[in-house]
């Protein structure tokens, strides 16, 4: 038996028992059953707290012979309204003398033995003692005051349902417990591996430093060693400069000739837009000098003139008129060059030349134009003309050196116009596309000049052109005068061209 019930139906052993002899069983076993009903005199000690223990459960209960069912606490919960606890505990209470004379009479007239209300009270009458519904058949509601066996049997399952709940509970805390472990420890692990991760590269960062130092160490000490070679090279550059631009005064004194040197005569040779050519000696030999006038003078155009008498000076071809020198001081400038006995303009104003002499002047022409097309870096004439091819006689036979070829350039920058007559200039030599293709459309022009002894005429270059009566003539002119600069002949096709028909 429990212990909470042996204690709570423990006989009393108050003052008015102590000392006295225990009783028989039979004799006790009726006093502990009366002790097991309720009191009427303490009703609210036995009912306290135990309505409501056993609700919604189902017990089998032992009917009389006449009731049989199943007593259904939910039923009850359902069909009946709450009441006051205490009211109905001492209306049961006040009917239970009756109740038990009830049972008592008519157990009386079946011949069953009477009860008394001490004795205990059979199972088969807590229907009856409980009251059943007048709408409800072969069921019985429970009352109010409820037995202390069916108390210990709720307070057990209770307990059971309890420590259900708690070892359900404890297993729920536990898989999640485990749970939330097993996650911590995954993403620890992932930190931990991430942090191996970062420390590694960390170290490797570390050793990338380490050598990035130390390289760059390397290169600045690379560095030093290579700007003290700069240095040393500058220096020598320099050396090598100085001694350049001495070499230069040099050379440039090879040109240069004193004034003092040179004879000036009255004897006026030609004029034209930048000065006069007049008759002079130089150590002796007539030469022909050419004097620049002095308001197109400026120290750029100085420095323009010094330029073109250093390329002056390093040509040297028998078809160009031969360059002797020229003043370098702060008079006007004086351009010193062998002295020729006349131009072939002069010449086509007093005769008709015949066809041998035309192909003989012109392969002069050409060879000279391909001598400065050839020069490094090339020179452009820009004036090729009648006038500025000049004319000696060797034997019988006239032949022509080209001359300004020299100051083509330094004319150019110093006067409004190009240099020469316009008769003669390309299409393209207003322009800044200027290349050697210019000097063979001029060359075109002189061919022309030659054959048909008229001034070339723009306006009506085609009728001249036609005018010629040498096929060869005409031919080589029509591709020498073409429009585009890259459809013209190099001077050296002109040249295989006129030598093999003098031939």
């Amino acid at each position: 038996m429990p212990r909470g019930w042996r204690d709570m139906n423990k006989p009393d052993t108050s003052d008015s028992q102590r000392g006295r002899p225990r009783l028989p069983s039979w004799r006790r076993k009726s006093r502990e059953t009366e002790s097991s009903l309720p009191s009427a005199s303490s009703p609210d000690k036995f009912y306290e707290g135990r309505i409501g223990d056993i609700a919604n459960e189902k017990l089998d209960v032992q009917a009389p012979s006449n009731l049989t069912g199943t007593l259904d606490v939910s039923e009850i919960s359902s069909t009946y309204s709450p009441v006051d606890l205490q009211i109905e505990t001492s209306q049961i209470l006040s009917s239970l003398d009756g109740i038990t004379s009830l049972v008592t009479s008519g157990s009386s007239n079946s011949g069953s033995k009477a009860l008394s209300p001490s004795s205990p009270k059979p199972l088969g009458l807590l229907p009856l003692l409980a009251g059943s519904p007048s709408n409800v058949a072969g069921s019985v509601a429970l009352p109010s005051t409820t037995p202390q066996w069916m108390q210990f049997l709720g307070d057990q399952k209770f307990s059971r349902k309890e420590q259900d709940l708690n070892l359900g509970l404890h297993q729920h805390l536990d898989e999640k417990f485990q749970f939330e472990k097993s996650k911590w420890e995954e993403e620890r692990n992932v930190l931990v591996t991430e942090l191996e991760d970062l420390q590694e590269e960390l170290e490797n960062t570390k050793q990338a430093k380490e050598e990035a130092e130390q390289r760059i160490a390397c290169l600045e000490g690379e560095l030093r060693i290579k700007d003290e070679h700069v240095n040393e090279l500058e220096q020598t550059l320099s050396t090598i400069q100085q001694t350049l631009d001495e070499c230069k005064q040099k050379v440039s004194r090879d040109w240069v000739i004193s004034r003092d040197e040179i004879l000036m005569t009255d004897t006026c040779l030609g004029v034209g837009g930048w000065g006069t050519v007049l008759l002079g000696k130089f150590r002796g030999c007539k030469v022909a000098v050419k004097q620049i006038h002095e308001l197109i003078l400026s120290p750029h155009n100085r420095r323009l003139f010094e330029r073109e008498m250093n390329i002056a000076s390093r040509c040297r071809h028998p078809c160009l008129l031969q360059f002797i020198g020229a003043t370098n001081d702060e008079g006007t400038p004086l351009f010193v060059t062998e002295l020729m006995e006349s131009s072939l303009r002069t010449l086509l104003e007093q005769q008709l030349l015949p066809t041998s002499n035309i192909c003989i002047l012109s392969v002069d022409i050409a060879q000279a134009l391909n001598y400065l097309h050839l020069s490094k870096p090339p020179i452009i004439h820009r004036d090729i003309s009648s006038a500025n091819v000049l004319l000696w006689r060797q034997g019988e036979q006239w032949r022509g050196k080209v001359s300004d070829y020299g100051t083509a350039n330094f004319m150019q920058q110093i006067m409004t116009v190009a240099p020469g007559a316009m008769i003669y200039s390309a299409p393209e030599a207003l322009t800044s596309n200027q290349t050697i293709k210019i000097d063979v459309y001029s060359f075109g022009v002189l061919l022309c000049e030659m054959c048909i002894r008229e001034l070339p005429d723009p306006q009506n270059r085609e009728e001249q052109v036609a005018m010629v009566t040498n096929y060869l003539f005409r031919s080589l002119m029509r591709r020498c005068l073409q429009a585009e600069p890259k459809e013209r002949p190099h001077m050296e096709e002109v040249i295989e061209n006129l030598e093999s028909y003098t031939l």
